[in-house]
């Protein structure tokens, strides 16, 4: 009950009591009387002013659109870490596969020479099947992101964070069997 009620409610006990016939009120049923409204919860809450509505309407549509900028925020943050590790997967790919093809074409004419080097075609073919590793490694982890996604899209997003790290290790795996292969095969063009 807000205040402007319960003075409404004590004058129409008064115009009641008038009514009835008594010209004064006993001071002691009086106290009772408001004994009884004491007792009673108050609700201290008043009508806002215009002033007041338009401060708090205000104040929340800014923190609406603080919410809302902090969400678009968030999101042009994800789609960067989206674009960054489809890169990343794209690069290893492209160093991958364009090493494994230049070095399968480096065997194909060793082997079609006139000297002797199926020595060399032997020791380039563990090169060759480490480039072929990191494109395979790649490849898995392009899947761990659909994978991850989706585990994010239906709301999983422990299993989301596994995938998405499971892929960022096998696009790391896929760069050292890069290192790996080159230096191998760094080794054997020495030897030849």
């Amino acid at each position: 009950m807000t205040n402007k009620e319960l003075i409404q409610a004590i004058r129409k006990a008064v115009h009641q009591t008038a009514e009835g016939g008594r010209a004064a009120i006993n001071v002691v049923d009086l106290d009772r009387y408001f004994a009884q409204w004491e007792a009673l919860p108050l609700d201290t809450q008043r009508e806002l002013t215009q002033v007041e509505r338009d401060a708090l309407r205000a104040r929340f549509e800014e923190a609406l659109a603080n919410q809302k900028l902090n969400a678009k925020a968030k999101l042009e943050e994800w789609r960067s870490i989206i674009a960054a590790g489809r890169r990343a997967v794209k690069s290893a790919l492209l160093i991958s596969g364009g090493a494994a093809a230049a070095l399968l074409a480096f065997i194909g004419h060793l082997a079609t020479a006139q000297s002797p080097a199926h020595e060399a075609i032997r020791h380039l073919g563990l090169a060759l099947a480490l480039y072929v590793g990191g494109l395979l490694s790649t490849a898995m982890s392009a899947g761990a992101v659909y994978v991850g996604q989706t585990r994010y899209f239906i709301g999983k997003v422990t299993a989301g964070h596994v995938f998405n790290f499971i892929s960022i290790g096998l696009v790391i795996l896929s760069y050292m069997l890069f290192a790996w292969a080159s230096l191998w095969a760094y080794g054997v063009f020495r030897a030849l």
